[in-house]
């Protein structure tokens, strides 16, 4: 992948696309840390990603976050992991790039385009209320009973 010392983003503009070894919890149960492969193709000028696409971009803190876009703005996304509870404010000009393939386990190749993981990602986004209802209450009753939560993944 080119030397240590390079970013994301300049091995995206030198290449055009970037694989990388999935790190973090934030997109589980799609991607898994260590295991699966992700190629991210960089953005192209003047284009616009649509709901549901999953975009690498980078904080202001210079951290690099690939995340599901679930709302398009004029100027900005509205993005938040898989595994997350809270959804992201990110400018249009924060994103550097798309995810087009990734691969579980070595050997299954899954494209953005492919009908399963197309369901998948509706189902993921719809439920997203459900899921965040659930993971506070049991956050509520964890920290009634005297329990430790443990880390949640924000």
């Amino acid at each position: 992948m080119g030397n240590q010392t390079e970013t994301f983003k300049e091995i995206l503009e030198r290449d055009g696309t970037l694989v990388y070894k999935t790190k973090g919890i934030s997109m589980l149960p799609m991607l898994r840390t260590n295991k699966d492969v992700i190629i991210i193709r960089a953005k192209k000028p003047g284009e616009i990603f649509k709901k549901y696409d999953v975009a690498l971009f980078l904080r202001d803190n210079g951290q690099y976050v690939l995340h599901r876009i679930t709302k398009v703005g004029k100027d900005h996304y509205m993005i938040r992991g898989d595994n997350c509870r809270y959804t992201e404010y990110v400018r249009e000009d924060q994103v550097l790039g798309i995810l087009d393939i990734f691969i579980r386990d070595g050997k299954d190749k899954i494209e953005s385009t492919d009908f399963k993981y197309r369901v998948y990602y509706h189902l993921r986004v719809w439920d997203y209320p459900i899921r965040r209802a659930k993971c506070e209450i049991l956050i509520a009753i964890k920290k009634m009973l005297g329990m430790d939560i443990g880390p949640i993944p924000e």
